[in-house]
């Protein structure tokens, strides 16, 4: 299978799972699920502090993997560990009290600590160019949360706390059991490269990684604090579908990025324009496609779930705004204009959350998908005024 393929088995291994926890937990109760897992997710993408991005542009400029990669581990683990102590209370205070006690801990632990460590394995492969295993392993995750829906949809418990409990469960298996298959076991001379320096290397990245998650997962937060689980759950359906429609674009951006790394050429700026025509290109066709498929979203979910049909038809606009923000955003990282692609992905973050609290008591769903297309807007035309054709860059 080609990595490509991987990718393909990601979003039907996504797909998946929506419809089941869809269908078991009826609207009201995926909405209670996806409005603090999407807090988790946010947060979540603090852990490891970005090193595992420091590991692609460490190995992609010709250091060694190993030694850096044992480092990485150990950054996803303690800051994770870290992060789970402060999301737990964090939500129980922000988010109504619809999820119990156990099962916040489990999904909490599952998406800051168990999910992340996978992600060293994802960054190891993909600096090396090794497509196919990067993808495998990039898989891991989301087929460890379709095994317990599944699950919990056999035994028939519409249960939030069995579905999490099982979900981690697997997931930390599945996470220990690939970390172990894959671990170095050759000695290294750049073993020693501490945690540590792992972090402070990677912190830059991590800014620019909550920032994305944060702008494309806290509405389903902000919706579920304001407007509660019912009108959460159709429009976290929706999202889920027409967020799974970008994940080509993800993949093609992830597996340019060594290359754009490496440096300024020619070659470079070829592929950045040949990027940008597919990118622009595949979003018209995945929009148009989600708008002509929508109607059929309540027969895939459930009766519970009719008013996903025009929500799912106006968040079209977010996947073109989306595809076109993960491209301008990307060549800023790879182009060594990191520190600007954080200040205007957290000024996007800030922009969102006003935007959000303004508008979704106004127009409920509406309003939060109105938002995302906004801030998009403003960090695609801000991030593209950003990006010039010199070879002066800024770290």
């Amino acid at each position: 299978m080609h990595a490509g393929g991987w990718n393909l088995v990601r979003v039907v291994l996504q797909a998946g799972t929506l419809i089941v926890l869809a269908r078991t937990l009826n609207a009201s109760g995926y909405g209670a699920l996806a409005g603090n897992v999407a807090l988790f997710m946010a947060i979540g993408q603090f852990t490891g502090l970005g090193s595992g991005t420091a590991l692609v542009r460490h190995v992609a400029r010709g250091g060694e993997p190993d030694g850096r990669f044992v480092a990485t581990v150990s950054a996803c683990l303690t800051s994770g560990l870290v992060l789970f102590a402060v999301a737990l209370p964090l939500s129980m205070t922000l988010l109504p009290d619809v999820i119990p006690l156990p099962a916040l801990a489990c999904l909490a632990a599952a998406e800051i600590v168990a999910a992340p460590s996978l992600l060293p394995l994802v960054h190891r492969h993909l600096a090396v160019e090794q497509m196919f295993r990067s993808s495998a392993f990039g898989t891991l995750a989301a087929a460890a949360r379709l095994a317990a829906a599944i699950v919990v949809a056999a035994l028939g418990v519409a249960d939030i706390t069995t579905f999490a409990q099982l979900y981690l469960c697997i997931l930390a298996t599945v996470s220990a059991l690939a970390l172990f298959v894959s671990w170095p076991r050759k000695t290294s001379t750049e073993r020693s490269v501490s945690c540590r320096q792992a972090i402070r290397e990677g912190l830059p990245y991590a800014v620019s990684g909550f920032a994305m998650t944060a702008g494309s997962e806290l509405d389903k937060t902000v919706l579920l604090r304001v407007a509660g689980e019912v009108i959460t759950g159709p429009y976290a359906a929706a999202y889920r579908i027409a967020n799974a429609a970008t994940l080509p674009v993800s993949a093609l951006v992830l597996a340019t990025s060594p290359r754009l790394f490496r440096g300024p050429s020619e070659d470079n700026h070829r592929l950045a324009a040949i990027m940008l025509m597919a990118v622009a290109a595949y979003a018209v066709i995945a929009a148009t496609m989600l708008w002509l498929l929508a109607p059929f979203a309540p027969w895939l979910l459930g009766q519970g779930f009719i008013s996903a049909t025009p929500l799912l038809q106006a968040l079209c606009v977010v996947v073109m705004t989306s595809s076109l923000r993960q491209y301008v955003v990307a060549l800023l990282t790879t182009s060594n204009r990191q520190a600007r692609r954080n200040m205007i992905e957290l000024a996007g973050v800030g922009l969102s959350l006003l935007l959000l609290a303004w508008l979704v008591p106004l127009f409920g769903a509406y309003g939060a998908i109105a938002a995302l297309a906004a801030t998009d807007l403003a960090v695609i035309i801000t991030g593209a005024a950003s990006i010039k054709p010199t070879s002066a860059a800024e770290g």
